[in-house]
């Protein structure tokens, strides 16, 4: 929050909302409790028996998605029918986690495909099987998209290490719009990753910044 109010100002009030954080969509608030446990256990934010539940929940989902990676679909096993019901013939056949990331599979059908693995529907203290389905069909369909953006990430955690020098004349760059040269003036970023926070910046802006500071210091 800090950042953002240095970086991009108080031009609008602050969004807080997950819809509009940066790389969100590893801040799903269902999976708080999993994402933050080391935060808890270090704060000593949960009793012993939270703590316990917790834990087993994150074992119960790591299982069941082994269970899915090693469960395979096809026209004669018990997922066969499943498919089929809703248009799709397993004649190659795939693992179930492939099965489940195929947007023809519904709730309805997933519940189906889920009871065919051992122990899911055991009772747990702190397991809702509706929510855990929703979850791992949100884990499944959007890996690629999770992926994805923890690239990004990783790549702007690189950029907050590169100091732009002090001296450093922006407004001199070739190759960036007015636009880019007046938010560089403005706001006087100390590193490419403030730069990149700021709005209107463009990575293409970015890079072409990096590569400046990269041949300064190669001279």
């Amino acid at each position: 929050m800090v950042d953002d109010l240095v970086s991009k100002g108080t031009d609008e009030p602050y969004r807080m909302l997950t819809a509009r954080a940066e790389h969100r969509l590893g801040l799903a608030c269902d999976v708080a409790d999993a994402r933050l446990l080391g935060m808890a256990r270090e704060l000593g934010a949960l009793s012993a028996g939270e703590m316990a539940m917790v834990e087993a929940k994150i074992e119960r989902r790591e299982r069941l998605r082994t269970q899915c990676e090693a469960a395979w679909a096809t026209q004669t096993s018990a997922f066969g029918p499943i498919a089929a019901a809703v248009g799709l013939r397993l004649d190659a056949g795939l693992s179930l986690s492939d099965l489940l990331r195929r947007q023809h599979m519904g709730p309805a059908e997933t519940d189906a495909c889920l009871a065919q693995l051992e122990g899911w529907a055991t009772p747990q203290a702190g397991w809702n099987p509706v929510w855990e389905r929703d979850l791992l069909l949100f884990d499944l369909r959007y890996a690629p998209y999770r992926e994805r953006e923890a690239r990004l990430l990783e790549g702007h955690r690189a950029w907050d290490h590169v100091r732009i020098p002090a001296d450093f004349r922006i407004e001199h760059l070739h190759g960036l719009s007015r636009e880019v040269l007046e938010k560089f003036a403005l706001h006087r970023p100390e590193t490419l990753g403030q730069a990149s926070r700021i709005p209107g910046i463009t990575p293409a802006a970015v890079t072409l910044l990096h590569l400046q500071i990269h041949n300064r210091r190669g001279i």
